[in-house]
């Protein structure tokens, strides 16, 4: 769909979805990811992974360390 860092790229997975941007959560590692999926419109959240390098010391994401701690709060067709 496009570089991972370009806001088109999620525009586009979610065009391919059928859904608005904003009916899509955004999980990854990378800060840069997040904010080109932010910008286009989706829900976002840093996953901190064991293993993985640490974030930036100044980001304003969600973290989660566990896929237990997303909580739906909306029921979507």
């Amino acid at each position: 769909t496009g570089p991972k860092v370009n806001h088109d790229s999620y525009a586009k997975i979610a065009r391919e979805f059928g859904r608005p941007p904003s009916d899509i959560l955004f999980l990854s590692d990378v800060v840069t990811e997040l904010a080109a999926a932010r910008r286009a419109g989706m829900q976002t959240a840093l996953c901190l992974r064991p293993g993985n390098a640490e974030p930036p010391a100044e980001h304003d994401f969600e973290t989660i360390r566990d896929f237990g701690e997303i909580r739906c709060s909306a029921s979507i067709p």
